[in-house]
């Protein structure tokens, strides 16, 4: 995207902008208007978001792409504001159509994590019927990888004979690599999984398509589907206990209980 809009909305910014890598999250902001606008340019989108009275029919659109993809409120609402900000740099009149939109996120209330215990853990692995959330279930709770960054795993981020995973900045929260090691249990089940189901490009490949990843969306009506088989859907209200993000909480308490090292967890997980 190295436009001059955008090249000039960056050299604004303070330097916590990109010292926060908040301009990688700014070019997936500018790449999903581009999309929904169909624009071939960034100028472009910004000339169409100020004709007529379309912008909040974009906002809405916006808003549903971000949902689609299973993120966390708190979430769309800051890509959101990345795209508001920069909306606003370049003139073109927001808060109007932004009140016309029904679908905003809403300030969610806090979750209390419902880390699952060692057996919930072992049901949820062994009782599903499907061999991907099977092998999702195990990868993200002997990895502790955000979901989005496991969906996105291809088999050449794995390294089985050094018994790691490389995941390349293009697919991380905060746009930088990071590895992460395999243990001997989670390298064997990867292994039969590749090797059954003759897996070559994404690990987790959609159905409809082997060259895209599955869906969030469909991965969570299976896994919610899962649940209430087993009589672990309990909820809040922000949603159910036992969700998949806490898997990753679940990586993060087993290393605190064996005593490694807290930069090392930090940087496997990939926190700042």
């Amino acid at each position: 995207l190295e436009e001059e809009c955008v090249e000039e909305y960056l050299r604004l910014q303070s330097p916590d902008f990109m010292k926060r890598n908040k301009h990688y999250a700014l070019a997936k902001a500018l790449r999903l208007l581009l999309d929904i606008t169909g624009a071939k340019s960034v100028e472009e989108s910004l000339e169409y978001c100020k004709i007529g009275n379309n912008l909040h029919k974009i906002l809405s659109a916006y808003i549903k792409r971000l949902q689609d993809e299973g993120l966390a409120p708190k979430t769309i609402r800051f890509y959101l504001s990345l795209l508001t900000s920069f909306l606003d740099f370049h003139d073109v009149e927001y808060r109007r159509a932004l009140r016309k939109v029904k679908n905003k996120p809403k300030k969610s209330a806090v979750r209390i994590d419902r880390i699952p215990k060692l057996d919930e853990l072992q049901k949820l692995i062994l009782s599903t019927k499907s061999p991907r959330l099977r092998m999702l279930i195990q990868l993200l709770a002997q990895t502790g990888m955000r979901l989005n960054e496991a969906l996105n795993l291809r088999i050449e981020n794995l390294d089985l004979e050094d018994n790691k995973i490389i995941l390349p900045g293009t697919i991380t929260k905060n746009g930088k690599s990071r590895e992460i090691p395999i243990i001997p249990e989670l390298k064997r089940e990867l292994e039969l999984y590749i090797k059954k189901h003759k897996i070559t490009g994404y690990i987790f490949p959609s159905e409809r398509d082997p060259n895209k990843p599955v869906k969030p969306t469909h991965i969570y009506q299976t896994y919610h589907a899962l649940l209430k088989r087993l009589g672990l859907d309990e909820r809040d209200s922000v949603g159910y206990k036992l969700h998949l993000h806490n898997l990753r909480k679940w990586f993060k308490t087993r290393l605190e209980m064996a005593g490694v090292n807290a930069l090392l967890i930090e940087r496997w997980m990939g926190h700042n």
